[in-house]
């Protein structure tokens, strides 16, 4: 499997829960599938389209504030959504923006990512538009 330091895939167990604790039904939409190459004829570009509900997108850590912004400006227009991203995120001047619409859960540990040995060396937290109540923060289980 090719390593990329920018995109990883999210762990089944984790996607799991999320099915279970927020999305309750298939499908959900992933304006960022993971893809090792992207191709412009078969796939979208998250940041211009259109999402749908519920979404989950686990954004490439290059771009994630800017799908941070877009997720909150999809949730503006009713689309609910759950974002994995790295913390660091949460200090950019993008997630200052949406705060106050979102809800947080945090790791109390770091993920194991499919194809790495050992946990991440960053923490991770999800990003909620729609889900609980905005402005709080909790603990992701899985």
């Amino acid at each position: 499997m090719k390593k990329s330091k920018d995109s990883v895939k999210t762990p089944l167990t984790i996607i799991n829960t999320i099915k279970r604790k927020f999305f309750k039904f298939e499908p959900y939409y992933d304006p960022v599938p993971f893809v090792l190459q992207f191709d412009k004829s078969k796939h979208k570009n998250g940041l211009t389209s259109e999402w749908n509900s519920p979404a989950f997108c686990n954004p490439p850590y290059s771009k994630a504030s800017f799908f941070v912004e877009k997720a909150w400006k999809e949730y503006k227009k009713g689309v609910k959504s759950v974002l994995l991203v790295k913390n660091d995120v949460l200090s950019t001047q993008k997630f200052t923006k949406v705060k106050d619409d979102c809800r947080l859960l945090f790791f109390n540990h770091r993920i194991k990512f499919e194809g790495y040995n050992g946990g991440a060396r960053f923490t991770s937290v999800m990003i909620l538009f729609g889900y609980g109540n905005a402005g709080t923060f909790d603990v992701f289980e899985y």
